[in-house]
């Protein structure tokens, strides 16, 4: 991310924040399917941009083998808390603040290895 933050163009930035506005909108209207993939596919997206295929490749199996317990078990707070760190994350790849980006990254992480979990012991 340290490198998506300093080569970012306004041209990915933007189709990030349409991204984002369709996740929110997704999220609004409780559309657990349609949020599931956006929320998911926000990660393969920066991947793409910054141009590692194998990261790119290794998130999409990820987002893929993930996506059926998040479908039927994540809660819609959950995703809406996804939402807005996603959010977090690319205000601070735009204003170039690769720390900050670096404990969002982190933080966002830990939220959905932690949402995971929780689902998984259900």
């Amino acid at each position: 991310f340290a490198q998506f933050t300093r080569s970012a163009t306004d041209a990915d930035l933007a189709v990030l924040q349409r991204h984002m506005e369709a996740e929110r909108r997704a999220v609004d209207m409780d559309d657990a399917p349609l949020r599931n993939r956006l929320l998911g596919l926000f990660h393969v997206r920066i991947a793409e941009m910054v141009g590692n295929k194998v990261l790119t490749e290794m998130l999409a199996d990820l987002v893929t083998r993930s996506s059926l317990i998040t479908l039927l078990l994540q809660s819609s707070r959950a995703a809406s808390c996804s939402s807005d760190e996603h959010v977090a994350l690319v205000e601070a790849i735009r204003a170039r603040k690769s720390s900050q980006v670096q404990k969002l990254l982190l933080e966002h992480l830990e939220h959905v290895e932690r949402d995971l979990a929780d689902l998984e012991s259900r």
